[in-house]
């Protein structure tokens, strides 16, 4: 198994999640379980600059039933 094997999940957190006390399900097709990832916001200046490192990041949600994708600025809470 090589380092780029794509079937390999190394940081796969699924898990159902909430914000602000409120359970999150997908607006889809209303599944809870959810797989949890950190995303990079990367703006033209700082990568420019070489500074990619620097940017905020954001909390993103992949649904395990449809794959939609939910983001989110503050860090989603496990449940």
């Amino acid at each position: 198994m090589g380092i780029f094997d794509r079937t390999k999940k190394l940081d796969r957190q699924i898990s159902s999640f909430s914000m602000n006390q409120k359970k999150i399900v997908c607006p889809f097709c209303g599944h809870d379980k959810f797989e949890y990832r950190e995303i990079l916001l990367n703006t033209p200046g700082m990568t420019f600059l070489g500074f990619d490192w620097a940017n905020r990041s954001a909390s993103v949600l992949i649904c395990t039933d449809c794959s939609r994708i939910e983001w989110f600025f503050n860090q989603p809470t496990f449940l």
